[in-house]
């Protein structure tokens, strides 16, 4: 049996779906791994973003994983990306190796966490340096989308909010083993 529970994200999450119209095959980027980002990762396998081709092939084997892996960490140690400095570096270069991953390796399911903006608890004006760099960064991945005739069509892009990364949620997760 599959199901899925949830409390108010489940709800945004599937107005989030129906909006995207999210069908077989689809790719999708979700930006946000809190409860509103993970129903949504739910959702988009559910309704079709799934990590099998059509002859039943994984998607993500091993040899695939290990391109990632090795892209993932030449980009961050090797290219323009690594020199990304300043406010919100850490997204914007999560958000610069995603989009590249979704125009090279055209994964049905991408997720990014962008935490960068957590400081807004300490500094109104570097949050707001960090979300113009991430709308910037979120841009470069939506133009790439848009020239690319095999992800314009069938891409579904979330930005959702992150609630539940408090250190008090994640004592009682630790708590519970999970």
């Amino acid at each position: 049996q599959l199901f899925m529970a949830g409390g108010c994200s489940l709800p945004t999450a599937v107005h989030a779906a129906d909006r995207a119209e999210i069908r077989l095959g689809d790719s999708v980027l979700v930006l946000g791994s809190g409860p509103v980002g993970l129903s949504c990762v739910a959702l988009a396998r559910l309704r079709g973003a799934i990590e099998r081709t059509g002859d039943g092939k994984a998607v993500n084997d091993e040899a695939t994983a290990a391109r990632v892996e090795k892209y993932i960490v030449d980009e961050l140690t090797r290219s323009e990306t690594s020199s990304l400095t300043g406010p919100g570096a850490g997204d914007a270069k999560a958000l610069r190796i995603a989009g590249n991953i979704l125009q090279i390796f055209k994964p049905t399911l991408a997720c990014v966490s962008l935490t960068n903006a957590d400081v807004a608890h300490g500094s109104y004006n570097a949050y707001v340096d960090v979300i113009k760099r991430n709308d910037q960064e979120l841009g470069r991945i939506l133009d790439a989308v848009q020239q690319d005739a095999g992800l314009r069509d069938s891409t579904s892009i979330f930005v959702v909010p992150e609630f539940g990364r408090d250190k008090n949620l994640n004592l009682i997760v630790l708590i519970a083993g999970n």
